[in-house]
C-alpha cells in the first residue's frame, strides 16, 4: 500500500500522475477554508492587523463579528481577495505563534 491517497477512478485506470493544483479556491475547499478562517481570526488584533495589511475597509472592523465580515468580504475588483485574506491571517497567526516563544 502506498502512503499517497488517490480516487478509485485513477488507481483503476492506473493513472501515477499526482493531482494538480488549482490557481485559485477550488469550490470544493471554500466552506472548510472560510471555516477555518473563521476559527482563526475569533481574535479582533489579529482581523485588525490582516484589515490592516490588506487595507481592507473599516466596515469589516466596525461590524458587530469583524471575523464574519472578515470571512465572506468581497472585493469585485479584485478576485483573489479571499485568498489573500488566507495567507495575512497565516501570516499574522504564524508571527504571534513567534512572539510567544
Amino acid at each position: 500500500m502506498t502512503g499517497t491517497w488517490r480516487r478509485l477512478t485513477d488507481r483503476l485506470s492506473g493513472k501515477q500522475d499526482p493531482e494538480v493544483l488549482f490557481e485559485e479556491l477550488p469550490d470544493h475547499l471554500e466552506i472548510p477554508v472560510r471555516q477555518w478562517v473563521m476559527q482563526a481570526t475569533r481574535n479582533y488584533q489579529l482581523v485588525g492587523l490582516v484589515c490592516l495589511r490588506l487595507r481592507l475597509p473599516s466596515t469589516v472592523l466596525n461590524n458587530d463579528s469583524p471575523e464574519m465580515a472578515l470571512v465572506n468580504y468581497r472585493d469585485k475588483n479584485n478576485p483573489m481577495i479571499f485568498i489573500e485574506i488566507v495567507d495575512a491571517v497565516l501570516a499574522a497567526r504564524g508571527s504571534q505563534a513567534l512572539q510567544r516563544r
